[in-house]
């Protein structure tokens, strides 16, 4: 499937030719992503049911209603019910029994039911959460190497004088957003596909043959790997410190640890049997309690076919609908939270969040974003 790229791109001059334009493609939102509050209530809700009818979900969904309905057509049947309406004292012993067991072992199935889904459902949110929170770190870490790069490395303010420099900044930092969006590709399972590098040619990140350079299933890995070993050339040729050194080595590691696996299925995974369970528990509950819905109407329906014009029919069939798709839906937020990587609104919306952080590197690269009290002399006083 390939990549849908729900933006448009802006074009900048940022007054410099020598810039590659890495830096200059800012990819903006067709629609305005929020983040997840009590006052967005409305607003997630709206796009939860879409999620789910883009799914057809919410076709599933309806199976279990209209089965309990056409069934109980069916057995309201006076062959079903041999003693005539009603379920007073022995009366209609198949059917009216048949009611009262399916009551009973829904509600023990909805006993042990309600533990182990709270717990599912539960793992689900902190599962995504922490892969949440881990792209968080990427950013913030991401930023910390931007700026730790652009203020270590040797900066000229004449870049047709010292070109070399200048380049060598330019590279380095676009490497430092090279890594950070491959590390995004590998949470969307796109890191080696035609549709990842189309993206990040699109973002001006590859140079040359840096995309056949980079190691197929850790090219982000790879790019760690080129920053550390620039350093060290660098060390070598004179141009930092030892010192320097070592600072660029920590803080490239800590972002490796950091853009590892975003998705992490190692350790934020459900376990198999586990959700096979639970799974298991919700369908069985489902389907009993659709039987044991179609016994009732089909008590309530013998003899008085008008119930289904009264209040009391019409608000047992909406609760019906209700519940059963509320219960298939906790079980499927393990599928629509599993990976908040995508491309849907209610992902991360890293088009934009990316696009600042490129920005900056950009703008660091350029190194002209410093006061006139940078300078010696300038600028001096005390606080008042």
């Amino acid at each position: 499937m390939s990549v849908r790229y729900k933006t448009t791109v802006v074009e900048k001059d940022y007054e410099s030719k020598t810039l590659s334009n890495w830096g200059s493609k800012i990819e903006e939102p067709a629609v305005s992503c929020r983040n997840a509050s009590p006052k967005d209530l409305k607003l997630l809700w709206h796009r939860w049911l879409m999620e789910m009818m883009r799914n057809r979900k919410l076709i599933q969904y309806s199976m279990f209603p209209v089965i309990a309905i056409c069934l109980s057509f069916i057995f309201c049947n006076s062959k079903f019910f041999p003693d005539g309406y009603g379920c007073e004292g022995t009366k209609n012993p198949g059917m009216c029994g048949l009611e009262k067991e399916l009551s009973a072992e829904i509600g023990q199935i909805r006993t042990l039911m309600a533990f182990i889904l709270g717990g599912f459902v539960a793992g689900t949110n902190t599962f995504w959460r922490l892969r949440r929170n881990n792209y968080a770190v990427l950013c913030g870490r991401a930023r910390t190497l931007i700026i730790q790069f652009g203020a270590l490395l040797p900066r000229t303010t004449n870049k047709e004088e010292d070109a070399e420099s200048f380049n060598r900044r330019d590279t380095m930092l676009r490497w430092v957003v090279l890594g950070y969006e491959l590390a995004v590709l590998k949470g969307r399972g796109q890191i080696d596909s035609i549709e990842g590098r189309d993206h990040l040619e699109f973002l001006g990140l590859l140079k040359d043959d840096e995309w056949d350079k980079l190691i197929e299933g850790d090219r982000h890995t790879t790019v760690w790997y080129w920053l550390q070993s620039k350093a060290a050339d660098l060390r070598a040729e004179g141009v930092i410190e030892e010192l320097r050194l070592m600072q660029f080595i920590n803080i490239t590691a800590n972002m490796r640890d950091t853009a590892n696996d975003l998705m992490s299925r190692l350790d934020r995974d459900h376990s198999i049997p586990y959700s096979a369970i639970v799974g298991s528990l919700i369908n069985l509950n489902l389907w009993a309690y659709t039987a044991q819905k179609t016994v009732q109407w089909s008590i309530w329906t013998h003899g008085n076919a008008q119930i289904w014009l009264t209040p009391r029919m019409w608000f047992a069939v909406i609760f019906f609908i209700c519940y059963t798709s509320l219960l298939a839906m906790l079980f499927d937020v393990s599928h629509t939270l599993y990976n908040p990587f995508g491309w849907r609104e209610l992902d991360i919306p890293h088009n934009i969040i990316g696009g600042g952080i490129r920005n900056l590197a950009k703008k660091v690269a350029l190194g002209e974003n410093f006061p006139s009290t940078m300078k010696s002399g300038v600028g001096t006083g005390t606080i008042s």
